[in-house]
């Protein structure tokens, strides 16, 4: 077996035809329609012609009205959403029976507080499959038992019960950002690949623009670099956030039909259309703030000439704890802290060690520098957590915050922060004890 870490080159795509489906546009939708309407211009995209109809009314009534009675006895929903790849036969013909799941995310909806969490799953994190199926990489619980097995295995891999299931259909993320008039983005580099077989073709260039459905998803579908899957699921959750923006503007409103349209007919899912208007009604003024968003990691290894992702075991309870069930202290285990001894006292860097790791933080030791010992301690701040370089900062008596140095930048699998223990500091925590 062999390991290094990742984000790695060798996690290759097995399949093509690739696409990127997202949660908030199938429940931030009608959110703007509540804001300008009432249930009854919201009754026709949301009610099913036939026998029935009343009921079906009255119940889009109540959702809108008082959506709380949707979800009786719940405080918190999982929405676990996925979207499937695509085959092609050997004429070039897409289909997506027995596909596997190209974008695996939990969705954490608190419906009291409205907080959000959306955790994405890389699709070739290796678990355990659910029903004694064997193991795995995560997306292949769709092609061989569809939604149920792929619902038993998140839930088994992430130990949280998932309520309901949004499946985005093929080209439904293009047809929902085309419905909007297209999103705002910030293209973080220039992308240029074109892949004939599986008819994508992305032509970017850096900077803020205006993004129609087919440049959106091959935005979030490029992952051509050395971040490859990790870079992707960033780009994903970036553009949720966009669309729940550009969704809340007042020239959405103005769309509301043809929106609201697009979003029902590209997805499948068990939850009614009264319970998609009641999540729309309750999140429908959601900050910004109020999104979180995180993606599963790890170490890349290769098994028998396949290359799987094996995911951290510390991150991921992380990750379910803050992002998922909504415990902020777990939030400190997403941050990697390496810890080294520049005080010339013994012990200095395992006793820092053990106080952050109290607090939660993900710390281990570094070696130690050979050069004379420092007075002060440096804490430096590698891969942009400001705030939580300050806030360890404020665990010392003499440390100062600076910015990585030639040899201190982010590597794959290096740490988050540095920290260089002085002689002030180790001294004082060694006479408290």
């Amino acid at each position: 077996m062999i390991e290094k870490p990742i984000p790695s080159r060798e996690l290759r795509p097995r399949r093509r035809g690739r696409w990127v489906a997202r949660l908030l546009s199938g429940l931030l939708l009608a959110g703007v329609a509540l804001t300008g309407g009432v249930a009854y211009r919201l009754s026709r995209p949301f009610v099913t012609p036939g026998s029935g109809i009343q009921n079906q009314v009255r119940e889009v009534y109540r959702a809108a009205v008082n959506p709380r009675d949707a979800f009786p006895g719940k405080t918190r929903l999982y929405v676990l959403v996925l979207g499937i790849d695509a085959n092609h036969t050997n004429q070039g013909i897409m289909y997506t029976k027995n596909a596997r799941s190209d974008t695996i995310l939990v969705a954490s909806l608190d419906l009291d507080t409205k907080r959000v969490g959306l955790l994405s799953i890389p699709r070739d994190a290796r678990v355990e499959l659910a029903y004694g199926r064997g193991r795995d990489k995560i997306n292949a619980a769709h092609a061989y038992g569809g939604i149920p097995l792929a619902k038993a295995t998140v839930e088994e891999f992430l130990g949280v019960e998932i309520d309901h299931y949004i499946v985005i259909k093929m080209y439904g993320t293009r047809n929902f950002v085309d419905a909007l008039g297209g999103v705002t983005l910030d293209v973080e580099k220039d992308m240029d690949y074109d892949d004939n077989w599986g008819n994508l073709h992305i032509h970017l260039k850096e900077g803020r623009q205006h993004l129609d459905g087919e440049q959106a998803v091959g935005y979030v579908r490029f992952r051509h670099d050395d971040e490859g899957d990790f870079g992707r699921m960033r780009r994903q959750q970036q553009l949720v956030r966009a669309v729940a923006q550009q969704i809340m503007t007042p020239g959405a409103l103005l769309k509301l039909d043809r929106i609201v349209d697009a979003a029902m007919e590209n997805i499948v899912t068990d939850l009614s259309r009264a319970q998609l208007l009641a999540l729309a009604n309750l999140f429908r003024d959601i900050p910004a703030g109020q999104i979180h968003t995180g993606s599963l990691t790890g170490y890349s290894l290769q098994e028998q000439g396949v290359w799987y992702l094996d995911p951290s075991e510390s991150k991921k309870q992380a990750l379910v704890g803050w992002l998922l069930r909504g415990e902020e202290w777990y939030r400190n285990g997403l941050v990697s802290i390496r810890v080294h001894n520049t005080s010339g006292v013994n012990g200095a860097a395992a006793l820092v060690r053990d106080i952050l790791s109290d607090q939660g933080y993900h710390a281990y030791l570094g070696n130690t520098p050979r050069r004379a010992a420092d007075t002060e301690t440096r804490i430096v701040d590698v891969t942009g957590h400001k705030e939580v370089a300050r806030q360890i900062a404020r665990l010392f008596p003499d440390a100062r915050v600076e910015a990585p140095g030639e040899d201190e930048r982010p590597a794959p699998g290096g740490p988050d922060i540095l920290v260089y223990v002085g002689r002030a500091s180790a001294r004082a925590f060694t006479a408290s004890l």
